[in-house]
């Protein structure tokens, strides 16, 4: 959840509905289990917007329409290829079979920060806030933990799971 945003804008209801339909459909932007959303989102720190919420409870189901909630899309194809790819700014990766998982960059479940861009390294593809040199120190700008990992800089907005960024070994 963002920091700005009402818990009480979202019923019970529509949470644990939301909640197993994000299970249910194995979501990546929410690979939590239904518990832990459960409990994140009542913690004033949960792991979906109130529009995702609203969008997910409402699908009845149907874990197309559950993707397009959170900006997923899984289809067949036999083009895909092994790894991660960036689309403009969606992240496509072969999740095996045929099958090709699609993210946009622009959502932020699980407290990542919003409107990230799909950067390709030399080793990988994710959508990131830049680009970074192997062995690259872990650090907080802020609120957000910001991590190097295969050449892309991805950041968590520790302030939207309730958390302050603070590294380990310092105080």
């Amino acid at each position: 959840m963002h920091a700005d945003a009402s818990v009480s804008s979202v019923t019970a209801d529509e949470l644990f509905a939301a909640c197993e339909v994000a299970h249910t459909c194995q979501l990546v932007v929410v690979d939590h289990g239904a518990e832990d959303c459960l409990r994140y989102f009542t913690e004033g720190a949960g792991l979906e917007t109130p529009d995702e919420i609203h969008c997910l409870a409402a699908v009845g189901g149907s874990c197309v329409q559950a993707r397009a909630c959170v900006g997923e899309t899984l289809s067949t194809t036999s083009q895909c290829t092994a790894g991660s790819t960036c689309v403009g700014d969606v992240l496509a990766r072969c999740a095996g079979g045929g099958l090709e998982l699609d993210t946009s960059c622009a959502h932020s479940g699980l407290g990542f920060v919003p409107a990230t861009h799909c950067i390709s390294s030399a080793t990988a593809a994710a959508c990131a806030i830049g680009t970074c040199s192997p062995g690259d120190p872990d650090s907080c700008d802020g609120t957000k933990a910001v991590r190097c990992s295969n050449g892309v800089s991805q950041a968590l907005d520790c302030a939207a799971l309730g958390e302050t960024c603070t590294l380990a070994g310092t105080s």
